[in-house]
C-alpha cells in the first residue's frame, strides 16, 4: 500500500527464455512467400503464424510459407526448436 492506495495485479509478458537471433524471416515487408532460415543447430519443430488479435491462423513445419490467402497486415510468426522460441514481427502488402 503506498498512500493509501493498494496497488496489485497480474504481471504480463513475455517469456523470459525466448531468443531473438539466429532465425531470419524474408523478405519482410512481403507481399506473398516469407522463408525461415535456420542458422541455430536445433531442428525446426514448428512455425505458427498469429495475427494482430494473437490468433493462430497458421502452422507448419515448412520453411517457405505462403502468405497470399491473407490481408495486408502486420502478424507474427513463431518458430519453435527444440530447445527455443523466435518470435518475429512480419508485415504483408
Amino acid at each position: 500500500m503506498i498512500d493509501d492506495i493498494l496497488v496489485w495485479g497480474q504481471i504480463v509478458g513475455i517469456d523470459e527464455n525466448v531468443t531473438k537471433s539466429t532465425i531470419s524471416v524474408y523478405p519482410n515487408p512481403t507481399s506473398d512467400f516469407i522463408s525461415i532460415q535456420n542458422d541455430t543447430n536445433d531442428a525446426l519443430s514448428s512455425i505458427s503464424l498469429r495475427n494482430v488479435s494473437g490468433q493462430i491462423i497458421l502452422v507448419s513445419k515448412k520453411n517457405h510459407i505462403d502468405l497470399t490467402p491473407f490481408n495486408s497486415g502486420i502478424y507474427f510468426i513463431e518458430v519453435l526448436t527444440k530447445t527455443n522460441k523466435y518470435f518475429n514481427k512480419i508485415m504483408k502488402f
